[in-house]
């Protein structure tokens, strides 16, 4: 895993250690092994992160973007109770990708202003951020647009799920 997924893994843990309990953080960690392998999502997950398909050109971009989701989902994975919110989730998703990339080519020029869900988070970058929000919304709540539901025991494994499908897509 590259330092600057440590880095945002280690922001995203520490912002949610100031608003719970911080013996549920040290189960979002990272371990020191490499990123988690791409794996081929479920039929229903594909269908989902469809429109993610093929649409990051550079082999490279592609790489990091897809190692960034899954190392993500990972984490949601492993969540035992940190994220307990739609709303919650999209202000870590946004400070994460923030922190990831915010010094690379990845980068728009309006990073500071990124929000997720309704405003594309890459910027022009590949025109990925309002595909990745429809995706992860349809895939948690059934709908499209953004809805601040409580994320359960299923809806935290539809959304490590989904984020893993996302990282499949970016590279496929």
């Amino acid at each position: 895993m590259k330092i600057s997924s440590w880095i945002a893994l280690a922001l995203l843990a520490a912002a949610l250690a100031s608003t719970q309990d911080l013996s549920k953080i040290s189960s979002l960690l990272p371990s020191p092994s490499p990123s988690t392998p791409v794996v081929e999502p479920s039929a229903e997950m594909q269908n989902i992160v469809a429109p993610l398909r093929g649409r990051v050109k550079e082999p490279n971009d592609a790489r990091r973007l897809s190692a960034f989701y899954r190392d993500f989902a990972d984490v949601v994975r492993r969540d035992t109770g940190v994220l307990v919110s739609m709303v919650q989730f999209r202000q870590a998703h946004r400070s994460a990708v923030m922190a990831a990339f915010q010094t690379t080519d990845l980068a728009s020029d309006t990073m500071p202003e990124i929000n997720t869900f309704g405003v594309d988070m890459f910027g022009d970058f590949h025109n990925i951020g309002g595909d990745v929000d429809r995706a992860v919304s349809t895939a948690v709540t059934g709908s499209p647009e953004f809805q601040p539901v409580a994320i359960d025991a299923a809806k935290r494994t539809r959304l490590a799920d989904v984020l893993a499908a996302i990282a499949w897509a970016l590279e496929n």
